[in-house]
């Protein structure tokens, strides 16, 4: 049958009575569930790849509410996060991130242009220092946080963010701490 012909079933929010204006409807059907805040699935509906005369169980509806929420700015070489909601009484997450083992397209490109760099001008060099540590894209995810967030103080928060991922690597306090330790520049 053509994508036309293909039966789907849509779930649109037509009214509501004392659900919090915050709370995140859920609605599994088989294997699928859709997800979506209430504020917008009054207008935007869910939408399920079964027909209506398709579905053979009932559906499970959720309603859900945030406990807290944080933006997080992923590291391009860290796994390890601590996520801490002060707002609600001291709450952490720890998260690991599992990163993909093939490279991706942009990733092969980067390590051909990076081979291809060596002996260039410091300017190149500079350019090829920030894409090896993943600095350039780190920072401006960074940035990114903080224009959605526009938190009080950004300082703090880009702090926050910077040491929310658990570095593998020795800190600097770590170094400087050990007798005869000397820090390279």
């Amino acid at each position: 049958p053509s994508a036309a012909a293909v039966a789907t079933m849509e779930i649109l929010v037509d009214h509501s009575l004392g659900i919090p204006s915050d709370a995140i409807l859920s609605v599994r059907c088989g294997g699928t569930r859709r997800q979506a805040p209430m504020e917008t699935i009054c207008n935007h509906p869910l939408k399920f790849p079964l027909g209506l005369g398709e579905v053979g169980e009932p559906l499970k509806i959720d309603l859900l509410q945030p406990l807290a929420s944080a933006g997080l700015v992923l590291h391009p070489y860290e796994d390890l996060y601590s996520i801490s909601f002060q707002e609600k009484g001291g709450m952490l997450l720890g998260m690991k991130m599992s990163p993909s083992t093939a490279l991706s397209a942009a990733q092969a490109d980067a390590e051909q242009a990076a081979a291809e760099s060596q002996g260039k001008d410091a300017a190149n060099s500079a350019k090829d220092y920030l894409e090896q540590h993943g600095l350039l894209k780190y920072v401006q995810s960074l940035l990114h946080a903080v224009i959605q967030a526009k938190p009080t103080d950004p300082y703090a928060y880009m702090i926050e963010q910077l040491s929310a991922a658990q570095s593998k690597r020795p800190t600097l306090a770590d170094i400087v701490s050990r007798p005869g330790s000397a820090v390279a520049a």
